[in-house]
């Protein structure tokens, strides 16, 4: 009897064991998982900054990045862009009718004021799409609200990106395009 007793310990400690290096192993794999070195709990962003005087970097995930800009002598933003990928089949017209139809709730409109050709810089060559600069009433909505938009989409395969800049006034404008054109994407 002590011999059964002293087997079935031991069986019972050598699955243990083996639980407990596959639970090890399985631990050490997913938490040494990484993108280019990156530890896995560090984010990689598909975006990158490659640099426009005057920007900074701000927020960015792994999917979306903001940049702002340095126009004011206390080093404040005037203006800010943000590059976001997203998934499926950009309709332009119908991303704007809902840009309208927010405006609408406040009493606001929007007005195209230029169409500028631009690129985004991506891993696989420059990608051309069509920066559309608006000004923007917002109606009876916030008094602060910024008044110059400037958006664009870069279709992918089954995705695409989406660019936009912000900046206090419609005059300010021209500031955005360079910074758009610093964002790099790695595809």
């Amino acid at each position: 009897m002590a011999k059964h007793q002293y087997t079935k310990t031991i069986t019972i400690f050598l699955a243990l064991l083996a639980i407990v290096g596959i639970l090890s192993y399985l631990f050490h794999h997913l938490n040494s998982r990484s993108t280019s070195g990156v530890p896995a709990n560090e984010t990689k962003s598909l975006f990158s900054f490659i640099g426009t005087p005057d920007w900074r970097q701000g927020p960015t995930n792994e999917t979306s990045m903001a940049l702002f800009s340095k126009a004011r002598s206390d080093g404040t933003s005037a203006c800010f862009t943000s590059a976001e990928f997203k998934n499926g089949i950009v309709d332009t017209t119908a991303e704007m009718a809902d840009l309208q139809k927010n405006l609408d709730t406040t009493g606001g409109h929007t007005a195209l004021l230029s169409v500028i050709p631009s690129v985004l810089h991506t891993n696989q060559g420059d990608k051309p799409y069509q920066l559309r600069e608006h000004e923007i009433d917002s109606g009876n909505g916030s008094k602060d609200a910024m008044k110059g938009l400037a958006v664009g989409y870069v279709q992918l395969k089954d995705s695409y990106i989406k660019l936009s800049g912000h900046c206090e006034t419609s005059d300010q404008l021209s500031l955005i395009a360079p910074a758009l054109q610093s964002y790099k994407v790695e595809l």
